[in-house]
């Protein structure tokens, strides 16, 4: 039976989980990002294409896909109950299929703590104007 965290606690642990995530994806570690990733999770781009844990993986792991910098410019969280929702701005540079691209989008991000890791299980960008 999972204990309940003391408030704020889970939203430090969701904060940890996402950092372990962002640097997850810059080093290229899919073990290390499928540990964070719930295994219904949805990723959906700024270009508005949808991807599982399985394709988000797959791309980083073949080079596809790959990040330099991912920063979270801004941020706040929600709690209820199991799940934080976190919304924010991130900004990074990446390359999709070797075209680079500065990222500036605003993100919302949903993530469910069961046992003893947070896991996030949604992901949304859009694209934010300089």
């Amino acid at each position: 039976m999972d204990m309940p965290c003391k408030q704020g606690e889970l939203k430090e642990r969701v904060i940890a989980a996402d950092l372990a995530r962002r640097q997850a994806m810059i080093r290229g570690d899919v073990e290390a990002l499928a540990s964070v990733l719930a295994d219904d999770l949805v990723w959906t781009h700024s270009s508005g294409a949808a991807e599982s844990k399985a394709e988000v993986i797959a791309a980083i792991a073949s080079g596809n896909v790959r990040y330099e910098q991912l920063d979270v410019e801004e941020d706040a969280m929600r709690e209820e109950n199991a799940l934080v929702v976190h919304n924010g701005l991130l900004t990074g540079t990446a390359s999709r299929g070797g075209q680079n691209k500065n990222l500036h989008a605003r993100f919302l991000a949903v993530w469910r703590v069961s046992g003893d890791e947070p896991r996030l299980m949604a992901w949304q960008s859009t694209n934010v104007s300089v």
